[in-house]
């Protein structure tokens, strides 16, 4: 994929959020009948930034896709390909998509803009909006779920709030989509919604354009041995301790191997769980942590790895495990939650609580060299499930859905979110 660019080198193509003219567009041409939030997409951009990302470049590839007026901020960076495509039409919006100036800012840009279906890919559409039909993303509910490990977690702090909004955003949105069925039965089962309400949408995964080379990355790290790979946060229901003593284990049953695990991801301090258990086991010499990758030195990872390992407790759907396929890793996972839907037959799926269970499955792996080519090409086929133009096609169906029925919920949010919350 192209170096993500910032807006202020396309200015000419953003329109300010509160002028009547900007370069040559005329104001008839900032109206779309589709607005679409890609605020979520920063220099390192989250996975929800990530799907923002590949859905936009799908929509965009779409040949019937209508215009979309797509709204941006300081801090969103697009390729290239992208701020230039003459089907998308920039807009300047409020800083934080997740901030209360967002909240009070946006109807009111919508409105100015026509646009008559809204789209923010995570749970923060503008809920005092009127006469625009809301669609909204919940990937998973992990502070409902997952609230005993992650005491530090803001949302974990205020759950009761957390979880009136999550109900209000639903209340207000048109259609709600998740992305597996898994996340659907757990919106139904804590959240009591209308299964008829939701829709289930698997996302896309990223393409890559370029990838550093092996030996590059290899060099910039200290790597030397055969790698075992994690890639994703370190909040305790992800199970990197877990992966840790595995990999301990791993170690101890193959003394002639050099092996490394290698966790790629930013490090959260509020969580040193698994620096903490590389410390205990005496493995700091084994274990790199590299920090945030960019993409291309990301794919060389994948592409360096023996095996690449996603212990998870609690998915919604897990991105890293089919990105690593994609570079034909070998997977382990967890059987627990979205992973088992996600992965399927592609990835040998333990359970993800007994670090002597990974162990097993990452020995099978390292030594048996068929089984490896088995996993290597079962995960190829799996990942081409997930491409970017299927995910865009899937939501262009339900755009022209909401833009044909046209009913935004408007004047019966109220009722709505009585009925939630009764």
């Amino acid at each position: 994929m192209a170096e993500l660019r910032a807006m202020s080198r396309w200015s000419g193509r953003v329109l300010v959020m509160d002028a009547e003219r900007t370069g040559t567009w005329r104001a008839d041409e900032w109206a779309g009948a589709l607005g679409y939030d890609a605020r979520y997409i920063a220099s390192q951009p989250c996975g929800i930034g990530q799907m923002c990302l590949e859905l936009l470049h799908g929509l965009a590839e779409l040949v019937d896709c209508p215009r979309l007026l797509v709204l941006v901020n300081r801090q969103t960076r697009l390729p290239d390909e992208l701020w230039e495509h003459e089907k998308l039409v920039f807009c300047e919006a409020p800083g934080n998509p997740r901030g209360l100036g967002s909240q009070l800012l946006l109807p009111g840009l919508l409105k100015r803009r026509q646009v008559r279906v809204f789209h923010s890919v995570d749970c923060f559409n503008p809920v005092a909006v009127r006469g625009i039909t809301l669609l909204v993303n919940i990937h998973d509910l992990i502070p409902l779920a997952c609230r005993q490990q992650l005491t530090q977690s803001k949302k974990v702090r205020i759950l009761p709030l957390w979880k009136s909004w999550l109900r209000w955003q639903c209340a207000c949105a048109a259609k709600i989509v998740t992305v597996s069925r898994h996340s659907a039965s757990d919106l139904v089962r804590r959240l009591h919604l209308d299964p008829a309400k939701i829709e289930v949408i698997y996302n896309p995964i990223r393409e890559w354009q370029t990838v550093e080379p092996v030996g590059d990355f290899r060099r910039q790290f200290g790597l030397h041995g055969r790698i075992i790979s994690y890639v994703g946060r370190q909040e305790p229901y992800k199970n990197v301790a877990a992966l840790v003593r595995a990999v301990a284990s791993v170690r101890q049953q193959m003394p002639g191997e050099n092996l490394q695990l290698v966790i790629a991801g930013n490090f959260d301090a509020r969580y040193p769980q698994t620096w903490d258990e590389v410390v205990r086991l005496s493995l700091q010499k084994h274990v790199v942590f590299t920090g945030y990758l960019a993409e291309a030195s990301l794919g060389a990872l994948y592409q360096a790895s023996d095996v690449f390992v996603f212990p998870s407790l609690y998915e919604g759907f897990g991105m890293p495990p089919l990105e690593a396929m994609r570079f034909g890793a070998p997977v382990v996972a967890g059987n627990r939650t979205a992973p088992p839907e996600v992965l399927g037959d592609a990835a040998l799926l333990v359970d993800p609580a007994d670090p002597s269970a990974i162990a097993a499955a990452v020995l099978a792996v390292l030594k048996d060299s068929e089984l490896a080519t088995r996993l290597r090409q079962a995960g190829v086929q799996q990942v081409a499930r997930y491409s970017r133009r299927r995910a865009a096609e899937q939501y262009l169906r339900l755009y022209q859905e909401l833009l044909t029925q046209s009913t935004p919920m408007g004047r019966s949010r109220l009722k709505y979110y009585r009925a939630l919350a009764g």
